[in-house]
């Protein structure tokens, strides 16, 4: 006979008060802020039941009631904004509630403490916020106003959403107010970054391919530089990974640290074979340090490391 999975735990409510509250706490796990210039719409579930079909009639009061998210939106997301003193490079931010949350009267009371914090008055990171475990994500336009904020320098864990131009992936803009503010600032700027994750939001487009061909060198380079130049003693001190999210949901890890010189080595195959189709596409290499990618075995760029201590010395 199948067990069944199980739904419910009775013995639960027998724990000591300490005991379930440490469990609760433990459950909730990891939270990301998500910030952007203006509040984040509604969703459905958080339309007010009596929202007016025509509302042409309301009064700019109403009209605020309606559209505008609540602070709290039946505790499923939490609302706040941070600031600088004068009321300049102001961003607002939203993170989901936990699963643990919404499991009961019991944990939703304990938690409460969490997710029915007023915000601020001047606004800023919500007392619960705890940089060892938490995210900030934002996307790569508003890097240069998150900047402006000095408990941005805490940054633990980042994920940041590249949308717009191709060559931002690598660069983050070429505006002249964005110009120093790329993947190199962040590691000048952030000394307690852990990891980074880059998003390419491009990649739900339906032109990923031709995006990945124009961005896919520079993104080699990044990663080379940051973990295995010749010219710097030690690689990075935090974890990056590219990312894409597939039909905008499920999330793929396309680049990291240890396979990015095998990724590498698929794309120019996969390039070189169609400029040159036929048996002899690999006399059209005309770099020693391509050469060597393209002839290594998988295993071999398994560990970039070694690799380039045995094949770099060559290439001069």
């Amino acid at each position: 006979m199948d067990e069944q999975p199980m739904t419910a735990f009775p013995l639960f409510s027998q724990f000591p008060v300490d005991i379930r509250r440490r469990i609760w706490l433990a459950t909730l796990g990891p939270m990301t802020l998500t910030f952007d210039k203006g509040l984040p719409p509604r969703e459905d579930e958080e339309l007010p039941e009596d929202l007016p079909e025509d509302m042409s009639w309301c009064t700019p009061e109403e009209v605020a009631y309606y559209t505008t998210p609540p602070l709290f939106s039946n505790f499923r997301r939490y609302y706040g904004y941070v600031k600088l003193s004068d009321g300049s490079s102001c961003l607002h931010f939203v993170v989901k509630a936990s699963a643990a949350y919404r499991a009961c009267k019991e944990s939703r009371e304990f938690l409460k403490f969490i997710f029915a914090e007023p915000v601020k008055p001047g606004g800023g990171l919500p007392s619960w916020f705890r940089f060892d475990i938490d995210t900030i994500r934002f996307t790569d336009e508003l890097l240069y106003i998150v900047a402006r904020h000095p408990w941005f320098t805490q940054t633990q864990h980042l994920h940041v959403v590249i949308e717009y131009e191709i060559h931002g992936y690598t660069g983050f803009y070429t505006e002249e107010y964005m110009e120093d503010k790329d993947h190199f600032w962040i590691e000048k700027n952030l000394p307690s970054l852990k990891d980074i994750t880059f998003e390419m939001a491009y990649a739900r487009r339906s032109d990923f391919d031709h995006a990945v061909r124009e961005v896919c060198a520079d993104w080699f380079r990044v990663f080379q530089q940051w973990y295995n130049w010749s010219e710097v003693e030690k690689p990075a001190p935090y974890y990056a990974r590219v990312i894409i999210l597939e039909n905008g949901i499920t999330e793929r890890e396309w680049l990291t640290p240890t396979n990015y010189l095998r990724v590498e080595k698929k794309f120019h195959q996969k390039r070189l074979q169609a400029y040159f189709p036929g048996p002899n596409w690999k006399d059209h290499i005309v770099d020693q340090r391509t050469k060597s990618i393209v002839e290594a075995t998988d295993e071999e760029l398994e560990n970039p490391t070694d690799f380039f201590a045995k094949h770099r010395p060559f290439w001069d």
